[in-house]
């Protein structure tokens, strides 16, 4: 779990402590709208089960440095985590609110600028090595037309000859913007669940920020 880790925050420009990090000016109103965009236990079948949140911040990408950038509310999920002897899956989510939307479109713009993608597709190979594992592909997908700014990066990995499938969807509203991780072992994560949980956390933000 600590490689998937490492590579789903990796792809997230959202705002967790961490080296390259935004300055913290967190008000009530903003914290309140960042944890009303995060998935709930509710959003899930039976089978999934909550469990510690394992989000941390990534490795550092100079492209990617928000330190001259201000978070005025940010909150994650637990992970939802479903097992059996064939499949594993996990899903988890952030949100954070940036101080103006241009901020949030700066932050959202260095994510994914050619030097942000290269820096983060050659942490991802190092660390995943450092895990005696390899990357398969990274690919950034279409854009989803559910927000003002969305997108789909996926990411397959072997090790030991078995697959690990990691999607990250980032969808930014306003001065918003929420990530969601999905972990598939051994199979991809269904695309029609991606999807349903995409359309609910963009309904959230919208929501959210009504008049914000």
């Amino acid at each position: 779990m600590a490689l998937v880790v490492v590579l789903l925050v990796s792809a997230s420009g959202a705002a967790l402590a961490g080296r390259g990090s935004p300055k913290k000016q967190i008000t009530p109103a903003d914290q309140a709208r960042a944890r009303s965009m995060t998935l709930r236990r509710s959003d899930f079948g039976p089978q999934f089960k909550r469990a510690r949140s394992t989000l941390t911040h990534g490795p550092y990408c100079k492209a990617t440095d928000e330190s001259d950038l201000v978070v005025t509310g940010e909150a994650k999920s637990p992970d939802f985590d479903s097992k059996s002897s064939v499949r594993y899956r996990s899903v988890s989510s952030e949100a954070t609110l940036y101080k103006t939307e241009a901020q949030s479109a700066q932050s959202w713009g260095r994510a994914l600028s050619a030097a942000g993608i290269a820096c983060l597709r050659r942490l991802w190979g190092d660390e995943t090595k450092k895990e005696g594992g390899e990357i398969v592909f990274v690919r950034r997908s279409p854009y989803l037309r559910i927000a003002p700014r969305a997108v789909v990066a996926r990411i397959k990995a072997t090790f030991d000859g078995v697959p690990a499938y990691i999607d990250v969807i980032g969808l930014g509203v306003g001065r918003a913007q929420a990530g969601m991780y999905f972990l598939g072992g051994r199979s991809e994560y269904p695309r029609a669940d991606e999807a349903r949980l995409a359309r609910v956390t963009a309904k959230r933000m919208r929501k959210a920020m009504r008049g914000a």
